[in-house]
């Protein structure tokens, strides 16, 4: 027999089960559906639409909220199922954070931003509370995207970022370089992930792009012919 069971008045975009109910978060409400008996009930009224995990033991709900529709100061909220409330709630700054993610052994929580930051939680088994494990700061990583064959005139070549938004504030700085060829290189904004090039001599060049945290760097190197 197939039930169809209400899932508030906004759509649900993700859900989380406990065994007993299925939570629902949409854009306005994180809503609780009574498996046996179908009844529905508003748990919160802020949520605009994260993801959200139930704890190991069923008896506590965690996801993120925000206090506008733009998707900024976002809260990573505790619910207590049993309380019938929010027992917990940690700033998390503006990103935007959707991802919740429950470890294998339910005794930890992460959370992932737009940004690339990934935030890890420890769970305290006796009240479901959590407790912000620091993580060293690790280096940005670098992907450049170029073309394999260029006019002497150039072109423009393109490199991507991820960070994992330490330290703080966020201050990336980037730059591209000539390691090897048999001319000159100009790079027109060589201090940005984007750059329009041109080329002095045609041959095969290798070229360098950089990005830093302001404590941790990382480099890849590209290939490119210039004819």
């Amino acid at each position: 027999m197939i039930r169809y069971l209400p899932v508030g008045n906004d759509g649900a975009y993700h859900q989380a089960s406990n065994g007993s109910h299925v939570f629902s978060a949409s854009r306005t409400t994180i809503d609780a559906v009574d498996l046996a008996t179908g009844a529905v009930s508003i748990l919160d009224t802020t949520n605009l639409n994260t993801e959200l995990r139930a704890s190991r033991d069923g008896r506590f709900l965690y996801y993120c909220a925000y206090d506008n529709p733009f998707l900024k100061n976002t809260e990573l909220r505790v619910y207590d199922l049993a309380q019938g409330q929010v027992i917990q709630t940690l700033p998390l700054g503006s990103e935007m954070h959707l991802g919740v993610a429950l470890s294998r052994d339910g005794s930890r929580l992460g959370v992932s931003s737009t940004g690339g930051a990934w935030l890890t939680f420890s769970i305290d088994p006796t009240d479901g509370s959590l407790a912000w494990i620091p993580v060293p700061n690790q280096a940005p990583q670098v992907f450049p995207w170029r073309k394999s064959l260029y006019p002497l005139s150039g072109g423009t070549i393109t490199a991507s970022v991820v960070d994992d938004g330490r330290p703080e504030p966020v201050q990336l700085s980037f730059l591209w370089s000539k390691v090897s060829g048999p001319g000159g290189v100009v790079f027109e904004t060589p201090q940005e992930t984007s750059s329009p090039l041109s080329f002095s001599s045609p041959g095969i060049y290798t070229l360098r792009f950089t990005a830093s945290d302001g404590e941790r760097a990382s480099s890849a190197e590209v290939r490119v012919i210039a004819e």
